[in-house]
């Protein structure tokens, strides 16, 4: 009996030090995540530069005053503008999410087009899409508004990070 119990507890213990070590990973898996990002647009711009090739893009000058004046992190009312839900014609969207008209300059084109295939991934979104540059539909079948708004904005919070570090490092 004895050593029946002292094993079950070894095994308990050995079951939640390897739980312990895969969600340590993971937690730090997802905070690396913005920094190769970041480190892979770098890499990617410096590529540019070494082959005689400058980046210039008509929202530079926008990013830099959005940037400035909405301040990192930005506040979700400046940002989101507008939530409706109900059924988006003709598709059948659960959610509309109006964005502010400087969100893309905020982030650049590259990130703000990443959000729509970074949300549509998310468990229990079933579909996203940008019908404009700012209003993103969104379908899911188990969600509240509230929820759908809150996982939008962690990964517009994320990209808007990993922006962030791409200014710091002179992106």
């Amino acid at each position: 009996m004895a050593y029946t119990l002292f094993f079950l507890f070894l095994l308990l213990g050995i079951f939640f030090y390897f739980l312990f070590k895969i969600r340590t990973f993971i937690v730090r898996d997802r905070a690396s995540s913005a920094e190769l990002e970041a480190n892979l647009t770098m890499l990617h711009l410096e590529m540019q530069k070494q082959h005689g090739q400058k980046q210039a893009t008509e929202t530079e000058p926008a990013l830099a005053d959005s940037k400035k004046r909405w301040g990192y992190p930005p506040k979700k009312s400046t940002v989101i503008v507008g939530v409706s839900a109900g059924d988006e014609a003709p598709e059948n969207w659960n959610f509309a999410i109006r964005l502010h008209v400087e969100a893309e300059s905020y982030l650049g084109a590259g990130l703000y087009k990443s959000l729509e295939k970074r949300v549509a991934t998310l468990p229990g979104i079933d579909k996203c899409l940008f019908r404009e540059k700012e209003l993103l539909l969104l379908r899911s079948s188990a969600f509240t508004e509230e929820i759908v708004v809150e996982l939008f904005w962690r990964e517009f919070l994320h990209a808007a990070e990993v922006a962030q570090i791409q200014v710091r490092r002179g992106g």
